[in-house]
C-alpha cells in the first residue's frame, strides 16, 4: 500500500461547536487536563477576567459546559486563585435558568464588571464531554484532529488555523513526543486534497493568546484542502541503505546507524518510507534488512541525463519542478554514481507527477528520502517537469585539430555537442588532456589556427581542482554574466602528433613525426614499416592507399633524427598514433610511401583568388575561418611567380562563395610539408579563403575615350579598386606608365570630390604604395588600402592618344584624327564597319552609331587600322586596334556620324551656368581656357576672365571635364559623368556685356555686369578711337566727339572726385571691341570712363548744382542697385530729357523690346568648297597640321571677333549689348587688311588640338 494517511472517518451527526454568535465575548474553561475542564474565563471588551462563585448553582454549571460544547456538568470544586488572577471580575451572583445560551445572559449579576467580588475561590468546572487533540499519521508526527470520546468523530483543523504554533508544542509534549520540532517541512505526511467524507474547521482565537486549545478558540467549519501538519522532535525518520530499490536494504536511521530490530519489525514503517506494506525482515547481529511491497527507484530518462522519473508500482512517474533547488539534482546525480550536477533544467508540461516540492539537505541518500509532497494514486497536476544533466554524460574532444591530441575544445552536454569559450582555466584543461590520454596541457603552446566552428558555446563554467582525474566529477554552474563575443578554447596536450611526407609531392615522400616544433624521420624497419602502416600514412594524408613502400638508407640524409618509437599497424586503426607502439630498434632506414591519390594546392586565378585543394580529383576551398596570414605568406611563397603576400586587399573574413570549402583547416609545415583536415560537412564561418599575392596586382586606366590617359585603378583578385591621388608618387606614376606600356609618366590631374556629393563614396581605395626603386611592375609593390573617401588621379603617360571627330557640325560628327604627343593624323577608314563606330561614337559620348564615309585624303598622311571583330566586349575603340600602319593601297581618310550630340551651352544668352549635352559642369578642374572653348563653341567671344566661375549646385548626375590645352570644343576634351553634389560652372562671355552712359550718347560709361547689375567703369590710359567708335556705334550714337573734360557738358568737378570704382576700362590702340577693354583691374587712382558722342549730346548742366542734389551714378551702381538717371528734379530744364512719365531707367533699357540696341551684323560667310564640289581641293585644306605651324587648323578662317563694325545711322538708345548682332548674318564685310589679321590673333579662330 502507498496510503499515507489511512485515515475513514465517518461525517458527525451534529454541527461544529462555535462561539460566533458570542460576538466578541469569549468563555473558556481553563487550568483542567483538557479543555471541557477548568474555572471559568470570560473575554469581553478585548480583556480576560473570571466569574465570582457567589450565589453559584449546578444550573450555571450546565450552562457554561453546554456553551463550549462540552456537555453538562459533571462536578465542580472550589479553586483557589491568586490576587493578580482576580483583578478582574466579569460576573457575579448569577443564577442561570438553564435557558440561556451564553453565561452573561444569566440574571442575577449588577453587570458586566460591576460590583465586587470579596472571594479567593472560583468554581473549577468538569464537564460531561473530553475533548481529545491527536496526530493522525506516524509517530509524533502527522495532521491535528481532535474528537469527542462520547462521540467518537474526527475533526481536522485546517491549515490556515489560528495561531498554530502556539498549539503544536503543548500537543507533541502531551503526546510525549518532545517539543515541536522548528522548520520541520511537513509536506511528505499529508496527501494534497482531503476527501469531502473529513470535517474540518479553522480557528480564531484572541490576540491575548491566554487560549491553551485550540478547542478554546472559535471554531468555523470550513472546505480546505489540507489539514494542518505537525512533526514533533521525537518523530523517527528511517532510510534503507545499500538495497537493490529505496524500499528494500538495511534500516538506518536519518543519522546513518542501524534501527533496533525491534522497530525493523514494525508493521508501520514501510507505510512511513511510501513502500507500501510491510514484506519481511531479517534482523541479527548483522544484519538488519527489511522488505517492503513496493519497489521505488529514482531514474533518469537517459540514464546519465534527462527528465527525473520515479520508477514504481504505477510505471515511470516524472517529478514536479515547483520550489525545485540545485541541491535536489546533487542528490539525483550523486545517488546514480553520475558525478557532479552540471544544468538542472525544466519543462513547461501539464502532467500528473508523484512527487512535488521536494526539498532536500543534501545528507540523503536519494531523492525518495527527501521531504516532498507525494501523492500515490491520484497523482498531483504538474506544470513543471524537472530535468537534469550529470557528469556520467559528457564527453570531451579536441576537434578539427591536425591530430587527435590537439583542436578546438568541445563538450557534449546531455544530446548536443557544445563548443567551450576561453574562459576555461589551466586545472580545466590539465583534465581534458588526462581524460583522453594525450598528457598535461601544454599552456604555452600556440596551435595553427583552425576552424572556428559554428556550434553553440557551452553556458557552464566548471572548476576542476590540481587532483581532478575527470571532467565530469568537477563542479559546474551557470555563467553569472552572459559572454560577450565569446572565443572558442584552442588546447594542445604534450602527446599531440602529426603524420607528414616530404618528397616530390604532397603524397610522396619520406615519412616524418612532427612533435609540437621538432620533427623526426620514421623508422623504415621491415619488422614495422609494412603495407598496412604504409596504407595508413597515406590515408591520414588524403592520399588513399600506399601504391608502393619503401626504405632509405638514413645515413644518406643529412640531420637524420629518427622518431624513439615503432608502430604494428593493422588495417584497423584510423592514425598510425593508433597502432601498438614500442621502442624503435632500427635506425639505420627512413620510411618512404608513394601513395596511389594526390592532393594538389593552388590559387584559383594563379596568383589570387580563393585558395583551392584537389583531393583526389575532388576540388573545393578551405573555411576561411581556419585561415591566417601567416598562410598567406606560405601560400604566396609556394607558388611560383605570385611573390608575397599582400595583407591589405583581402581580409581573412572575405570570401567568394564561388567554390564550396571540402578542407575545414590546411597547415604548412615549411620543415615537415603539409597537412589538412577535411570538412565533415559542417557549415565553414564565412565560407572559402580568399589570398592575394603580389603577382595578382596590375594597374589599369579606368575605360575612357583616351589611351594611356585616365583614372588608374589597382586590379587584383577580380576587383577594382581606386588609388587615391596621394598615393600615385612620381615612381608609382612611373611603374604604372611602364607596366601599361605607355612609355613615361607625364602629368597627375588632380581630381578632388565634392564634400558631401555622391562621389564620396567610402570604398576599399589604395592610400600608399610600397615600390621598390626603379620599379616598372605593380606586381612588386604592396599596396596599402583603407576604406576613403580620398580624390583619385588622372594620369597622363607619354604614350596617350585620343580619336577626335573635326568639322562644322560638332564633336559627335566629322573626319577622325589621332591626337597624341606626335602631330595629329587622320585615321584610316580602313576596317571600320558600324560596330567600330558605334564603340567610337560611345567613348565620345555621343550616343550611338550613324553612319560613316570615306573621303579622299590627296597627300594627307593616313593612321591606324581599327577592327573589332574577335574582341570579347572591347572596353574602348583601343582595344580594337589592329595594326598602325596600313595595309595594301586602299587610302581614305574616315568621316563618321554619330546619333548623339556634345554641346556646350549656356543657360542664358553668352552667358549662365555651363550645361554639356543637358547635364551641368562640375567645377573641379574647371579652367579658364575650358570657360573661352564654351564661349567660342556659342559664338560668344572670349570668357570674361574676371568671372567667378561658380555657379550653381547640382544634385544628382554631373559632367566632368578634363582638357589638355589643343581642343577647340568642350566636348573633344576628356568627359565623365558622375554623381555629383556640389558647385557647378558659370561663365560670362565677352559679347554679354551690356553698355550705358548717365546721359543720352554722353556721360560716364557704365556696363551691365554681373547679371542686372550697373556698375561705372573707370579708365586706365585712354580710350582709343577705335574702342570710341565700337561704344558709340553700340550705343546708337553716331560718331564719338572729343570734348575738354573742362567743357564736359555731363561731369562737374565735384563728380570728378567722387571714383570708387570695381570695373574698368583698359584697351590699346589695337582694340576695335569695347567689350574686349573690360576688366576687373583696380581702379585706385583711376578718373571714371566718360564718352561723347556726336548725336544727342546735352547741354553742360551748371557748375553751381549741388551734386548732393542727385544721385552719382558711381556710387548707385557701385551700391547695390542698377543705373538710373540723375534726379531730373535738380537739373536745369534744359538739360532735362526724357521727362515723360514713360520715360524708362538705365536699368531697364536693355530690357526693352526691339530697336534699343544696335544690331552688330555679320555676313555669312561664302560656302567653302569641298572635295567633292571640286577635285581639285584636298581635304589636306581643312583639317589640322602639325603643331609646329603657327598658322590655324580649323576649318573656320574667320570667327565672330573678325566683324568690322560700322554704326547705322540711325540712333535709337543709348544702352546697347556687345552682342547685339553677331549671330544675325548677310551683312557686307569690310576688307580687313592682312597685317591686321596676323597681329590680332584673338580675332583668329586657332585649331585648338593644332
Amino acid at each position: 500500500m502507498w496510503t499515507l494517511l489511512p485515515i475513514l472517518i465517518s461525517l458527525a451527526s451534529r454541527t461544529v461547536f462555535s462561539q460566533v454568535n458570542a460576538g466578541q465575548n469569549r468563555l473558556m474553561l481553563h487550568g483542567g487536563d483538557h479543555p471541557c475542564e477548568g474555572y471559568v474565563r470570560l473575554h469581553i471588551k478585548g480583556e480576560w477576567g473570571v466569574v465570582g462563585s457567589d450565589g453559584w448553582t449546578k444550573t450555571n454549571e450546565d450552562v457554561v459546559c453546554k456553551s463550549i460544547g462540552c456537555g453538562t456538568s459533571l462536578r465542580s470544586t472550589n479553586m483557589p486563585l491568586t490576587e493578580e488572577a482576580l483583578q478582574k471580575v466579569w460576573l457575579n451572583g448569577i443564577k442561570c435558568t438553564g435557558t440561556e445560551e451564553h453565561l452573561w445572559q444569566c440574571p442575577g449579576s449588577p453587570g458586566l464588571g460591576v460590583g465586587k467580588y470579596y472571594g479567593d475561590m472560583v468554581k473549577r468546572i468538569t464537564c460531561s464531554e473530553e475533548v481529545v487533540l491527536a496526530l493522525k499519521g506516524y509517530r509524533c508526527a502527522g495532521a491535528v484532529y481532535y474528537h469527542k470520546k462520547k462521540e467518537n468523530n474526527y475533526t481536522y483543523f485546517c491549515d490556515n488555523w489560528d495561531r498554530g504554533d502556539h498549539f503544536t508544542d503543548k500537543l507533541c509534549q502531551k503526546l510525549n513526543c518532545g517539543g515541536m520540532k522548528e522548520n520541520a517541512d511537513v509536506r511528505i505526511f499529508t496527501k494534497p486534497v482531503l476527501t469531502p467524507g473529513y470535517r474540518r474547521v479553522s480557528t480564531k482565537c484572541t490576540v491575548t493568546k491566554e487560549e491553551t486549545h485550540p478547542w478554546q478558540c472559535d471554531h468555523k467549519e470550513e472546505t480546505c484542502n489540507r489539514p494542518a501538519i505537525v512533526v514533533c522532535q521525537d518523530h523517527e525518520v528511517f532510510r534503507i541503505k545499500g538495497g537493490k530499490d529505496r524500499c528494500s536494504g538495511t534500516m538506518v536511521w536519518r543519522n546513518g546507524t542501524l534501527v533496533n530490530c525491534s522497530m525493523v519489525a514494525n508493521n508501520s514503517i514501510c507505510a512511513q518510507m511510501r513502500c507500501g506494506a510491510f514484506n519481511s525482515s531479517t534482523c541479527d547481529m548483522k544484519r538488519h534488512m527489511l522488505t517492503c511491497s513496493d519497489k521505488i527507484k529514482i531514474v533518469l530518462e537517459n540514464v546519465t541525463f534527462g527528465k527525473i522519473l520515479v520508477d514504481g508500482p504505477m510505471g515511470k512517474m516524472p517529478v514536479c519542478a515547483s520550489e525545485w533547488k540545485h541541491v535536489n539534482s546533487k542528490v539525483v546525480c550523486k545517488e546514480l554514481g553520475f558525478g557532479e550536477v552540471i544544468d538542472t533544467s525544466f519543462t513547461i508540461k501539464t502532467t500528473k507527477a508523484i512527487l512535488d516540492k521536494v526539498t532536500c539537505s543534501g545528507d540523503e541518500e536519494s531523492l525518495w528520502d527527501c521531504t516532498a509532497m507525494y501523492s500515490n494514486a491520484t497523482h498531483q497536476p504538474c506544470n513543471n517537469v524537472t530535468s537534469v544533466i550529470c557528469g556520467a554524460s559528457l564527453e570531451v574532444r579536441l576537434a578539427d585539430g591536425p591530430g587527435r591530441c590537439a583542436g578546438r575544445l568541445e563538450m557534449k552536454l546531455g544530446a548536443d555537442w557544445f563548443r567551450v569559450a576561453k574562459q576555461w582555466s589551466d586545472d580545466n584543461s590539465h583534465v581534458v588532456c588526462k581524460e583522453l590520454r594525450c598528457g598535461e596541457a601544454l599552456l604555452g603552446q600556440t596551435l595553427d589556427k583552425i576552424a572556428q566552428g559554428s556550434l553553440p558555446y557551452l553556458d557552464r563554467l566548471f572548476t576542476c581542482g590540481k587532483t581532478s582525474d575527470k571532467l565530469s566529477t568537477c563542479p559546474a554552474e551557470a555563467f553569472k554574466v552572459k559572454q560577450q563575443n565569446p572565443q572558442p578554447t584552442m588546447l594542445v596536450c604534450e602527446d599531440h602528433l602529426e603524420v607528414f611526407v616530404n618528397g616530390s609531392s604532397w603524397c610522396e615522400g619520406l615519412v616524418g613525426v612532427r612533435q609540437h616544433d621538432n620533427s623526426f624521420w620514421l623508422s623504415g624497419s621491415n619488422a614495422t614499416w609494412t603495407q598496412a602502416a604504409a596504407d595508413l600514412v597515406c590515408r591520414q594524408m588524403h592520399c588513399g592507399s600506399a601504391k608502393d613502400h619503401d626504405s632509405w638508407d638514413s645515413s644518406k640524409i643529412p640531420g637524420t633524427n629518427l622518431w624513439p618509437r615503432e608502430y604494428k599497424c593493422s588495417s584497423k586503426e584510423k592514425s598510425l598514433f593508433d597502432c601498438p607502439s614500442s621502442k624503435q630498434t632500427d635506425n639505420s632506414t627512413i620510411a618512404f610511401v608513394r601513395c596511389a591519390g594526390q592532393v594538389t594546392l593552388r590559387l584559383k586565378s594563379h596568383c589570387s583568388g580563393e585558395v583551392e585543394v584537389c583531393v583526389n580529383n575532388t576540388c573545393g576551398g578551405v573555411c576561411v575561418d581556419s585561415w591566417s596570414d601567416a598562410k598567406s605568406k606560405e601560400l604566396c611563397k609556394s607558388v611560383d611567380g605570385c611573390g608575397h603576400y599582400i595583407r591589405d586587399l583581402v581580409s581573412p573574413g572575405e570570401s567568394r562563395q564561388s567554390i564550396p570549402p571540402i578542407v575545414k583547416s590546411l597547415h604548412f609545415h615549411p620543415e615537415f610539408g603539409k597537412s589538412l583536415v577535411m570538412n565533415d560537412g559542417s557549415v565553414c564561418m564565412g565560407s572559402a579563403a580568399v589570398v592575394t599575392c603580389s603577382g595578382s596586382l596590375k594597374a589599369k586606366m579606368a575605360a575612357s575615350r583616351d589611351s594611356c590617359f585616365g583614372t588608374v585603378q589597382l586590379v587584383s583578385n577580380q576587383k577594382t579598386h581606386p588609388i587615391c591621388n596621394d598615393a600615385l608618387t612620381k615612381g608609382v606614376q612611373g611603374s604604372i606608365c611602364s607596366e601599361l606600356d605607355c612609355g613615361q609618366s607625364e602629368s597627375l590631374e588632380f581630381l578632388p570630390r565634392s564634400p558631401g556629393s555622391a562621389l564620396s563614396v567610402v570604398a576599399l581605395s589604395v592610400v600608399a604604395f610600397d615600390c621598390p626603386a626603379a620599379n616598372k611592375s605593380m606586381a612588386n609593390c604592396s599596396p596599402s588600402l583603407e576604406r576613403s573617401d580620398c580624390s583619385e588621379g588622372r594620369l597622363r603617360c607619354s604614350g596617350w592618344r585620343r580619336l577626335v571627330l573635326k568639322s562644322e557640325a560638332g564633336a559627335c560628327e566629322g573626319l577622325v584624327f589621332k591626337y597624341s604627343n606626335e602631330s595629329p593624323v587622320a585615321v584610316s577608314s580602313q576596317g571600320w564597319t558600324a560596330v567600330e563606330g558605334d564603340r567610337l561614337c560611345k567613348d565620345l559620348g555621343c550616343a550611338g552609331y550613324k553612319n560613316h564615309t570615306d573621303k579622299h585624303p590627296c597627300n594627307q598622311p593616313l593612321w591606324g587600322i581599327f577592327n573589332c571583330s574577335g574582341v570579347d566586349t572591347p572596353k574602348n575603340i583601343w582595344d580594337c586596334l589592329r595594326s598602325e600602319s596600313l595595309a595594301g593601297s586602299e587610302r581614305k581618310t574616315l568621316y563618321l556620324t554619330c546619333q548623339g550630340h556634345l554641346d556646350a551651352t549656356l543657360s542664358k544668352d553668352c552667358r549662365g551656368d555651363v550645361s554639356l549635352n543637358k547635364m551641368p559642369v562640375v567645377n573641379q578642374g574647371w579652367t579658364q581656357e575650358n570657360a573661352n572653348r564654351v564661349c567660342k563653341e556659342r559664338d560668344c567671344g572670349e570668357a570674361f576672365e574676371g568671372h567667378e566661375s561658380r555657379g550653381g549646385n547640382a544634385a544628382g548626375r554631373a559632367v566632368q571635364v578634363s582638357c589638355l590645352g589643343p581642343e577647340d570644343r568642350l566636348g573633344h576634351c576628356m568627359t565623365s559623368e558622375v554623381a555629383y553634389g556640389g558647385p557647378t560652372v558659370s561663365v560670362f562671355c565677352r559679347h554679354a556685356f551690356k553698355f550705358n552712359t548717365t546721359e543720352k550718347c554722353g556721360g560716364r560709361v557704365a556696363v551691365q555686369y554681373p547679371e542686372g547689375e550697373w556698375q561705372t567703369l573707370c579708365l586706365h590710359g585712354e580710350l582709343y578711337d577705335k574702342g570710341k567708335e565700337d561704344l558709340c556705334a553700340l550705343l546708337k550714337c553716331g560718331k564719338p566727339i572729343s570734348i575738354p573734360p573742362q567743357e564736359s557738358p555731363l561731369i562737374t568737378a565735384e563728380e570728378e572726385k567722387q571714383v570708387d570704382l570695381k570695373m574698368s576700362l583698359d584697351c590699346t590702340a589695337d582694340h576695335i571691341r569695347i567689350s574686349y577693354c573690360v576688366s576687373k583691374d583696380s581702379c585706385k587712382g583711376a578718373k571714371a570712363a566718360e564718352i561723347y558722342c556726336e548725336v544727342g549730346i546735352p547741354k553742360r548742366r551748371d557748375m553751381e548744382v549741388e551734386t548732393s542734389d542727385y544721385d552719382d551714378v558711381g556710387s548707385s551702381v557701385n551700391g547695390k542697385g542698377s543705373l538710373s538717371r540723375m534726379d531730373s528734379r535738380s537739373l536745369p530744364a534744359e538739360v532735362q530729357w526724357n521727362d515723360s512719365d514713360d520715360a524708362s531707367r538705365y536699368d531697364d533699357i536693355a530690357e526693352e523690346g526691339p530697336g534699343e540696341t544696335l544690331s552688330l551684323m555679320k555676313e555669312e560667310a561664302p560656302e567653302e568648297e569641298t572635295p567633292e564640289d571640286n577635285p581639285k581641293i584636298c581635304y589636306s585644306d581643312v583639317v589640322p597640321s602639325s603643331k609646329a605651324d603657327s598658322g590655324s587648323h580649323g576649318v573656320d578662317i574667320l570667327e565672330d571677333n573678325d566683324d568690322v563694325l560700322e554704326p547705322e545711322p540711325k540712333i535709337a538708345e543709348t544702352a546697347a549689348e556687345a552682342d547685339s548682332g553677331l549671330r544675325t548674318p548677310h551683312r557686307e564685310l569690310p576688307e580687313v587688311p592682312p597685317d591686321d589679321m596676323e597681329e590680332d590673333h584673338e580675332y583668329l579662330e586657332q585649331d585648338p588640338l593644332g
